[in-house]
């Protein structure tokens, strides 16, 4: 039996910011309050960043929970202090 190929959060989260390397060059700084309401709700949070009415997004999924928000932010905290 094979198991599907899920991708870990880190490899999620970086395919989704590179995906905003546009958002970048508009001058988006990923910042913890700016990540932490970017994994709420990707797709509105670069909408009014942008001030766009549309915008491309790869992020797949949306953490609701502040507590998951504060973990995905500690946890780019501690891969960026190894690196």
């Amino acid at each position: 039996m094979t198991r599907p190929v899920v991708p870990t959060i880190a490899t999620a989260l970086t395919r989704a910011f590179a995906s905003g390397c546009a958002a970048a060059a508009k001058g988006l700084v990923w910042t913890a309050a700016n990540i932490i309401a970017y994994v709420e709700n990707p797709k509105e949070f670069l909408k009014a960043s942008l001030g766009a009415k549309t915008v491309k997004n790869r992020m797949v999924f949306k953490l609701k929970s502040l507590q998951q928000r504060q973990d995905v932010v500690d946890y780019l905290e501690q891969v960026a202090k190894t690196n």
